[in-house]
């Protein structure tokens, strides 16, 4: 998260970042540049980073911020006009027909029956998000 505030600074300016402890929660605040689209983009996939292309980014591989979720059940992000979490205990996440369905559905008749071929039987691989920071 420190890495995250430092590469996005506002205007140039230094980067201050405060971080408290309450209750459950770890508070992490700091001054540096809003998300914008690509940034939500960017941290909703893996290994993607909107500082790829610059090297001198301590992130620019895209992984920094995800570790986040090595122990975290929820993750809240809040930063300009975004709000929004990821849980890791959201029903959805238990069946993988419905978390791929809108994926799915956008498929032509060929291509969904290849996803539905290769992927049917081999749902649980898919759905074990506690391992996907190893991967």
């Amino acid at each position: 998260m420190i890495q995250n505030a430092d590469d996005m600074p506002f205007n140039k300016s230094e980067v201050n970042i405060e971080i408290f402890l309450l209750r459950n929660f770890l508070l992490f605040l700091h001054n540096g540049k809003f998300f914008d689209r690509n940034d939500v983009k960017a941290i909703c996939d893996a290994a993607k980073s909107t500082k790829a292309i610059d090297i001198t980014k301590t992130g620019y591989k895209g992984i920094g911020f995800k570790s986040v979720f090595t122990d975290s059940y929820r993750v809240f992000i809040r930063s300009a006009d975004y709000f929004f979490k990821f849980d890791k205990l959201e029903p959805i996440y238990k069946d993988f027909w419905q978390l791929y369905n809108g994926y799915i559905e956008s498929l032509n008749p060929d291509a969904k029956k290849k996803f539905e071929k290769e992927y049917r039987g081999k749902e649980q691989e898919f759905l074990n998000i506690e391992n996907i920071h190893g991967k």
